[in-house]
């Protein structure tokens, strides 16, 4: 579904510049160029959900190539982020969220790597 005029007129972020998000409690929404909404979520510290690579539907978005997506967000207390981030994944209906998450795939070598690091670590 589109983003309507109540998502377009909260604050944003490039997502590639999610760094700068705040360290506050939202439900954010992930929209794409032609204000298609991809995702919503929530977040006690909206910062730290998106820091890195480490957000779950990081992967999927990351493949979208040619897409510039950006994350709206909405400040709401901790408190009613269960609510609402329902309340809103069933009024827009987001394209992921209702999609298993794909994580990315490791390569036998990465697998091995691990494994062998793990048990080196054991014997330490």
């Amino acid at each position: 579904m589109n983003a309507d005029e109540n998502i377009l007129q909260l604050p944003y972020v490039v997502l590639k510049s999610r760094q700068l998000l705040p360290q506050d409690s939202a439900i954010y929404y992930v929209v794409d160029e032609k204000f298609i909404i991809w995702y919503i979520g929530k977040a006690k510290n909206l910062c730290a959900r998106w820091k890195g690579k480490s957000h779950h539907r990081f992967y999927q978005l990351q493949k979208q190539k040619k897409k510039l997506f950006n994350i709206y967000y909405e400040l709401v207390p901790e408190l009613e982020l269960d609510t609402l981030e329902q309340q809103r994944i069933e009024q827009y209906n987001p394209l992921l969220n209702k999609t298993k998450v794909k994580a990315k795939k490791l390569h036998p070598t990465e697998t091995l790597l691990g494994e062998t690091l793990h048990t080196m670590l054991k014997f330490h």
